[in-house]
């Protein structure tokens, strides 16, 4: 029996339809009020809509610990793909205590049970960052300083309560992936350039980060927690380091358009953030650019997949070829 977390988000969908090919007994946590709609979707995308009936579905929320306790009696993996995302500071409490309280409990629940091994679905915001542009792997040491993000924060002290739980005895492998990409997934900030390149972007940031495919992700999730016998070590998921200008160059390509052409400096982008920030103070909705994002953008960040890649002799899918599906679903769909 294995036992995944964050079922019903992008990656957890795309992990639970690869899981249906493995032959085992898949219980899922999810929340009363989540939709299951993007779910049933890449579950028909991949031939497998029949596997949704046969998930045990445990209705609930992951701060809930007699509910984990009982929910991982008889499981022997676990993947643990749930996480609180938002790059709002007005959200900074609600991030870093949700999603390290639901992690601790998760591994206590874990080591209660005497489950087998535990995957745990960090990301590169956990991660180091090496000085003068060099690649940041695995062993990049990173730093508690002031502008880290609430995201950011959270994921790493979300692995410390994994590496506390591995040294209190339970078998654990680390994922962190790049910036996720895939069709189907249309709520986040890198997907939403797609509308905005097709109706004409002219300005791009001077930032770059590492991108991935998300089959990549759930195959490479997989093949660690049920078919490799690695533990104690972190893995970073990333098929090529790419400039946003380069990226929304890709975008435009598959989209017919022309690609944007001029930079819009760090200094710009902190003066809209303010803007959207003052602004959301009287309207009461969220900052649609934070600094966080802005941060994000105008960051250059290179990461390395040789450690994966040498592990499990792994070709990941070109970015391109990934951006080409999108663009097709999205001419398809939103216009």
């Amino acid at each position: 029996m294995i036992f995944v977390t964050g079922g019903t988000g992008f990656l957890g969908a795309h992990l639970l339809a690869r899981l249906a090919g493995e032959g085992m007994s898949v219980r899922a946590l999810k929340r009363k009020s989540s939709s299951t709609e993007k779910l049933q979707k890449i579950f028909s995308k991949y031939g497998c809509s029949d596997f949704y009936n046969k998930i045990e579905w445990i209705e609930g929320d992951i701060l809930e610990y007699g509910l984990l306790l009982e929910s991982l009696q008889g499981v022997s993996h676990v993947i643990h793909a749930a996480a609180i995302v938002s790059f709002n500071k007005k959200d900074f409490n609600t991030v870093v205590k949700g999603n390290v309280k639901g992690t601790s409990n998760l591994i206590d629940a874990a080591l209660s049970n005497n489950v087998q091994r535990l995957c745990y679905v960090s990301s590169i915001a956990a991660l180091g960052v090496n000085e003068n542009g060099n690649l940041i792997d695995e062993n990049s040491k990173w730093c508690n300083v002031k502008g880290n993000s609430a995201y950011s924060i959270a994921k790493y002290y979300s692995e410390l309560q994994v590496w506390r739980g591995y040294y209190e005895g339970l078998p654990c492998v680390v994922v962190n992936p790049a910036v996720i990409l895939g069709a189907g997934n249309w709520r986040t900030d890198i997907s939403s350039l797609f509308a905005k390149v097709s109706k004409g972007l002219n300005h791009y940031s001077g930032g770059s980060s590492g991108f991935v495919d998300v089959t990549d992700v759930a195959e490479i999730i997989i093949q660690l927690t049920l078919h490799s016998e690695v533990n104690g070590e972190r893995f970073i998921i990333s098929a090529e380091n790419i400039s946003y200008c380069n990226l929304l160059g890709m975008i435009a390509k598959a989209l017919g358009k022309e690609p944007p052409t001029k930079e819009i400096s760090e200094a710009m982008l902190k003066f809209e953030s303010k803007l959207s920030s003052f602004g959301s103070f009287f309207s009461k909705n969220k900052s649609m650019l934070s600094s966080d994002l802005v941060r994000i953008a105008t960051a250059k960040r290179h990461y390395s997949n040789k450690k994966i890649c040498n592990l499990l002799s792994y070709h990941f899918k070109p970015v391109q070829e990934t951006i080409n599906e999108m663009a097709k679903e999205f001419l398809c769909n939103f216009l």
